[in-house]
């Protein structure tokens, strides 16, 4: 994680400013760049999940959305133990 801060804060997609409420803590947020780039990203993102789905039925999406809703539950599930099991797949 820390890699990826650095990275987008070396790029100018952040800026990190000292924690108001606590001086051992930064807080990092998008600047307007990363706005930008992330807005951009979720443009290009949705017309590539479009794309994917554009043949599948609406039974086939729905059950494709309650699939995937089960996925973050599961990743959720784990956090929520710690995290610490080996995933198998």
């Amino acid at each position: 994680m820390q890699e990826l801060v650095k990275t987008l804060y070396d790029r100018r997609l952040l800026i990190k400013r000292p924690d108001p409420d606590d001086a051992h803590h930064i807080v990092v947020e998008l600047s307007k760049s990363g706005e930008k780039a992330a807005h951009d990203a979720n443009k290009i993102m949705r017309a590539i999940e479009a794309r994917m789905a554009s043949s599948l039925s609406s039974a086939d999406r729905r059950r494709l959305l309650d699939t995937l809703a089960l996925c973050l539950v599961n990743l959720d599930d784990h956090k929520n133990n710690g995290g610490s099991q080996k995933l198998t797949v």
